[in-house]
């Protein structure tokens, strides 16, 4: 026994829940969770990487301080200065001025759990990740899979709502870049093949837990979550959804088409896991998520 928090890394996948898991742990009374769901750690450890870092948290930080200044709500303002604190002290970490451990383990005392849930984890070589699992003497990995046509199309809709502008028309060529690999992150979120045999390969089985969303958002899932991460099972609203974006439907031939692109996702996930939750099988009732 150490006396330290167990670390969480929640690696993936990109709209699967990774926000609904950080909501549900941020206000879980074993675990301590900082202002900063997506810290980028260990997927941008170069010097230009690490400045483009510094950049976006500096804007979050300006936008947080805005905020405070036109706010009046007792409960509000508390919560901002708290969120202030929090990326002031990541703002360190990145500058090289306190380390990744103590960013995390700031205020941590008496927690049995921290946590740095950043998705883009899932892209990380084995060699990276098995560096990660030592970053603590106890580190647990978490990657949560959603039905993957769904999951594309919701990471679609996603960075093309950030483009501005038309969203059927965006999403349409998001969509195709997707496909023709033009775009290879969105792609690149959607292997789950690669992110599982990165991940065995690296983590100890133990100390790796792999959930379909549907487990997730249920009373059993969330309880073999809690005893996974080694803290108190606690009920949660698993209806209630987080960044679920705006609605838009996939016309039949996209559908068709993510279908095929996707296949080998398919097969990869029955051949591991043994079977489908429903939702998998029937990818023709429509993407809604």
């Amino acid at each position: 026994m150490t006396g330290r928090p167990t670390y969480l890394f929640g690696v993936g996948a990109t709209k699967a829940g990774t926000s609904w898991l950080y909501r549900y742990l941020s206000g879980h009374p074993d675990c301590h969770m900082r202002a900063v769901k997506e810290l980028h750690y260990f997927n941008a450890a170069g010097p230009q990487q690490r400045a483009q870092r510094i950049t976006i948290e500096t804007a979050r930080l300006e936008r947080l301080k805005a905020e405070l200044a036109g706010e009046t709500r007792a409960w509000r303002l508390a919560s901002l200065a708290a969120s202030i604190a929090d990326v002031e002290d990541w703002l360190r970490v990145l500058r090289g001025e306190q380390s990744y451990q103590d960013y995390l383990e700031r205020g941590a005392e008496g927690a049995k759990l921290v946590g740095d849930i950043t998705p883009a984890y899932a892209s990380l070589s084995a060699a990276r990740l098995s560096e990660m699992a030592s970053a603590a003497p106890d580190c647990r990995f978490v990657y949560l899979l959603r039905e993957p046509v769904s999951r594309l199309w919701s990471h679609v809709r996603m960075v093309a709502k950030r483009a501005g502008g038309d969203l059927a028309t965006q999403a349409s060529v998001v969509f195709e870049r997707a496909l023709s690999g033009e775009k290879s992150d969105v792609a690149a979120r959607s292997d789950y093949r690669g992110a599982i045999t990165r991940l065995r390969a690296a983590v100890a089985p133990s100390k790796l837990l792999i959930l379909f969303q549907e487990e997730l958002f249920s009373a059993p899932g969330l309880a073999r979550l809690c005893a996974f991460l080694g803290i108190r099972a606690q009920a949660a609203d698993t209806m209630a959804r987080v960044h679920e974006g705006q609605s838009l439907a996939m016309t039949a031939e996209q559908r068709l088409r993510a279908r095929a692109f996707l296949q080998s996702q398919y097969d990869f996930v029955a051949s591991a896991f043994g079977t489908l939750p429903a939702s998998w099988r029937a990818t023709s009732d429509g993407v809604t998520g």
